[in-house]
């Protein structure tokens, strides 16, 4: 994970909106979306804002990883 990576949580009506920022890869990635997944039982939707990252293309590694992500979410409920 990116030494200053961090993941700043604020709880709206709608959901939670997830502030990140600091230098972002595939760990840091993967920790969104461990976060996302422990917490989709009980909130439905999810804002990233992800204008302070230090990343060309933030969403690509956490699309990446959300696709292996979804693959195993999908085989758990099978």
């Amino acid at each position: 994970m990116g030494d200053d990576f961090k993941m700043a949580v604020q709880k709206n009506n709608e959901g939670l909106a997830l502030e990140l920022t600091g230098r972002f890869d595939k760990d840091s990635a993967k920790e969104v979306i461990s976060f996302i997944k422990n917490k989709k039982p009980e909130v439905s939707r999810f804002y990233i804002d992800t204008q302070g990252l230090l990343h060309d293309n933030p969403a690509e590694l956490i699309i990446d990883e959300w696709s292996q992500w979804d693959a195993s979410l999908l085989a758990e409920t099978n």
